[in-house]
């Protein structure tokens, strides 16, 4: 209970105390800049996770199993932060890429420097460790500091709309300070291991076997507001932004739910299969409870809101948020099947075939409604996705036997891959996991 008062206050910082950056940032830079600054943030987002490579939950997963061998951490520690600098490069770019393709990046390349900036800094934090270790203070601790020395900054340095770009610089060096106060704590107790090329090979392997289902659940995130960027002019990108920005923070409050849950599932899993399906029953049933009272709350109190954060100018975004407070339930029930319960057993494949179809779909719709509905049709096409995903992993699971409180666990959770760190390549066939990943 304790680690998950401390994950709340970690997931807090994270969405909560910007939360508080909003009213300020929606009437400095307006509509206009505002739509830009989400376009350039959507970026950082899917750049940071892009360089994660899924490691949030197949680091967390591999530091739960192996928290009793100091040497097996240390491998996997300094072999994940080495992998994620590889991928710095390919991260690069798909900046690159973006400056051509996206008007408003064109308009602006500073936001697209300023995400990448931020995304590279965001990977060096070491957060997904201390959650594998269930050292949950420390966690918060990270999270607390980075988002209040930002609250802080963005209030002091930005104050008209030409400074967009400079949120996301200040985002990114406050994670930098905290992610190498991490670290060095990390180093003064695990000491350090030279991330050799096959200890970097086999991070990447490991991180494979989820980065689908990372890179393709991230994209669904973000894809929302670039797509719209190609059909609707900046200040309609803005008012659909606030929204969208507005309901994640509210999912956020659910979010801690399936990081302090799946250490615990995996481990269960592991030794007594029976009675992780149990908790894995009760983990859903309350999740889903959670999300739905939550998606009324907000539906019913989304014009207060709107009015509250943003004033004038972004009115048409109280009817968006209804509509997009329902994805509170579909992603609730989605992570409780995926995240927690399929992760935890080894159903990574199973995960990664729903979320890409879910992703796709989702795509899909945003195509055909956004020239179509605009922001409105972006906004539904976001809760039919969500919910499709959910739909997905409940019949994958049921098919298999495995859905949570089924007896289909005692035969599966066995077959779970689990990879021990070594100073060798480790082969886990297709999308295997070696020593050092991180899922989120």
């Amino acid at each position: 209970m304790r680690g998950l008062l401390y994950l709340y206050a970690a997931q807090a910082a994270i969405y909560l105390v910007p939360l508080f950056t909003l009213p300020y940032l929606a009437r400095v830079l307006g509509p206009h800049a505002f739509g830009g600054l989400a376009i350039g943030q959507a970026l950082g987002v899917y750049l940071q996770l892009l360089l994660e490579f899924g490691y949030a939950i197949t680091g967390t997963r591999e530091v739960a199993r192996h928290r009793a061998t100091p040497q097996s951490l240390s491998e996997i520690l300094w072999g994940v932060l080495g992998a994620k600098l590889f991928l710095a490069v390919p991260a690069g770019l798909v900046v690159i890429l973006a400056l051509q393709a996206i008007p408003i990046l064109r308009e602006t390349p500073l936001l697209a420097l300023g995400a990448y900036f931020y995304a590279v800094l965001s990977a060096l934090s070491p957060s997904w460790f201390y959650r594998g270790l269930e050292r949950m203070r420390e966690v918060a601790v990270l999270e607390v500091a980075v988002r209040v020395v930002a609250l802080l900054a963005i209030v002091l340095l930005v104050q008209s709309p030409k400074d967009a770009p400079l949120v996301l610089f200040i985002h990114g060096g406050a994670t930098a300070v905290a992610s190498l106060w991490g670290l060095a704590r990390l180093y003064r107790e695990f000491g350090f291991v030279m991330p050799s090329f096959e200890r970097v090979w086999a991070s990447l392997r490991m991180g494979f076997s989820i980065f689908p289902f990372h890179a393709v659940n991230t994209l669904g995130l973000v894809i929302n507001p670039i797509v719209l960027s190609l059909f609707a002019p900046p200040a309609a990108v803005g008012v659909f932004a606030a929204a969208e920005r507005l309901a994640r923070s509210f999912w956020a409050m659910l979010d801690p739910l399936n990081r302090a849950f799946l250490p615990r599932l995996a481990h269960l899993a592991a030794r007594d299969p029976r009675q992780a399906g149990i908790f894995a029953a009760k983990v859903l049933v309350s999740q889903g409870v959670a999300g739905a009272l939550a998606a009324v709350s907000v539906a019913v109190v989304a014009p207060w809101l709107v009015h509250l954060f943003f004033g004038a100018g972004y009115e048409e975004a109280a009817g968006l948020l209804r509509v997009m407070a329902f994805i509170l339930l579909g992603g609730a029930l989605a992570n409780a099947l995926g995240v927690q319960w399929a992760f935890a057993i080894g159903q990574d494949k199973l995960v990664n075939q729903v979320t890409f179809f879910a992703m796709l779909f989702q795509l899909c719709l945003a195509l055909f409604l956004a020239p179509r509905f605009g922001p409105l049709g972006m906004a539904w096409g976001m809760v039919i996705a969500s919910l499709v995903e959910a739909g997905g992993l409940a019949l994958g699971l049921w098919r298999q036997g495995r859905f949570p409180g089924t007896r289909a666990e005692d035969s599966g959770a066995h077959s779970m891959p689990s990879v021990a760190p070594s100073t060798t390549p480790v082969d886990e066939g297709p999308g295997g996991e070696a020593n050092h990943v991180r899922r989120g």
